[in-house]
């Protein structure tokens, strides 16, 4: 990908200075979501200026929209942060204005999401989930954070309970959504048709309209 090019991008193949998942290389679902946001339909759709990553690791996606004039600010968990500040580091000056700021922020905590600025106008999401218990607090920080002009995309990579390649966490993902109250759309422009296939899914979520309130019956004639 030309954009992912552009970028010095740091990992921990051997997990041996950053512990637990996303530090050994980037992942698909990220590869597929650069792919997604530069296209030059989808690109041109992205409203606002402030972007929110979740579940960063090396913080490919948002540092690309950085590079492209967005206010970024890259999030993970505490211990995984080191390598997100490396990233940023090896490609940010430290007085470019345009340097994603790094900041933890752990699923279903509300005090780390008041430290964000909230609510963004994009929040993003790649190869985030892990194991079935992470969709809980990532779908009440979610709506902590959402806004009412808030875009928000995920790339889901296709993993099982095994850690093979299915679809057991892509259709968890999807049912949780839709249980909290998310409409989930597949992301697909005119020139490509869809950006899923049989390893990530894109989805851009938008807030399901609630019903309209009925109005209460007249009280019939005594």
């Amino acid at each position: 990908i030309p954009q992912v090019s552009s970028l010095e991008v740091l990992t921990d193949p051997g997990n041996g200075h950053f512990p637990g998942v996303g530090a050994e290389k980037m992942w698909p679902a990220a590869t597929r979501l650069v792919e997604f946001l530069f296209d030059p339909e989808v690109f041109t759709t992205l409203r606002g200026q402030v972007c929110i990553e979740l579940g960063a690791g090396c913080g490919v996606p948002g540092m690309l929209l950085a590079c492209k004039g967005m206010q970024v600010h890259l999030t993970d968990l505490p211990w995984l942060l080191p390598l997100t500040e490396l990233n940023v580091a090896a490609n940010f000056d430290d007085d470019d204005p345009q340097r994603p700021s790094v900041a933890a922020l752990r699923w279903g905590c509300a005090a780390d999401v008041r430290v964000l600025p909230a609510p963004p106008d994009l929040i993003l999401g790649a190869d985030v989930v892990y194991v079935l218990e992470d969709l809980p607090p990532l779908f009440e920080t979610l709506e902590d954070l959402h806004g009412p002009v808030s875009q928000v995309i995920f790339s889901i990579q296709h993993r099982g309970s095994s850690g093979a390649h299915d679809s057991g966490i892509r259709q968890a993902f999807e049912a949780k959504a839709r249980a909290c109250g998310w409409q989930l759309t597949p992301g697909k422009t005119r020139s490509r048709g869809s950006y899923s296939d049989s390893r990530c899914s894109v989805f851009l979520l938008s807030r399901a309209p609630h019903p309209e309130k009925l109005e209460p019956l007249p009280a019939p004639p005594s």
